[in-house]
């Protein structure tokens, strides 16, 4: 393939499709095997003491064994490489290919009505724009929220809609001739997308604890009266 004039990407796609995609244990064997091995973790519980015990541990060696030959070995590979990929190739991808040089204009065009707006309307018009647009169809009737989602959850996922790199590099690419707010643009672009994904991510976690410390609350509440009881 190097010497072919065919894109390296073309190669992995080739790879990719010599992955097995089938699982090396049927799903009902699985799910009855599973089921005993739950039984036995559970007859084994000690009755204090929050250590389990060596049977309990070969049982929960026994679940991974058997989970990992019900998982595809393409979905193995794909699960083991996710957090490289998103975290480490992709951002170094992006901005490998953004061409964006970091120099002694990069602070003062940070204030430039240039950066400042393509920030915003990733940021800002993002947020807006799909928060205002799903509570629309939702109101119309055309849509519902996904099952035990609410509009905190939609509206963290609007701040991470932000992130914004290849389409907002080529749609800046369009509407700018000038060089350097080509360069200006891809610094909003930049900037953008590092708030948006932490203010996203603080949202989303805050979110998720404020919904954990209610569940326990309420199974703390449940426990208590079916004690009086």
């Amino acid at each position: 393939f190097l010497l072919s004039g065919v894109h390296a990407t073309i190669a992995g796609v080739l790879v990719a499709f010599t992955i097995p995609a089938v699982t090396k244990i049927d799903e009902q064997i699985y799910s009855s095997n599973l089921r005993k091995l739950s039984y036995d973790f559970e007859v084994d519980i000690p009755e204090k003491g929050s250590l389990i015990t060596p049977k309990q541990n070969s049982t929960i060696q026994k679940v991974k064994s058997l989970s990992m030959a019900a998982e595809t070995p393409l979905q193995t590979i794909e699960h083991a490489l996710h957090p490289w990929v998103a975290f480490g190739i992709m951002p170094l991808f992006a901005l490998a290919n953004a061409g964006i040089v970091i120099n002694s204009d990069f602070f003062s065009s940070i204030i430039n009505p240039v950066t400042i707006g393509v920030g915003a309307g990733l940021i800002v018009g993002k947020f807006v724009g799909i928060l205002l647009f799903c509570w629309i169809m939702v109101k119309l009737g055309l849509a519902q929220l996904p099952e035990e989602a609410n509009w905190k959850h939609i509206a963290g996922v609007a701040l991470l809609a932000g992130i914004g790199f290849t389409m907002s590099l080529f749609i800046s690419g369009l509407a700018f001739a000038n060089p350097i707010f080509i360069d200006q643009a891809k610094y909003g672009i930049l900037i953008a997308s590092i708030f948006a994904g932490i203010l996203g991510t603080i949202v989303l976690k805050r979110i998720g604890k404020s919904e954990v410390k209610t569940t326990n609350t309420d199974q703390e509440k449940a426990g208590f009266i079916s004690n009086q009881n």
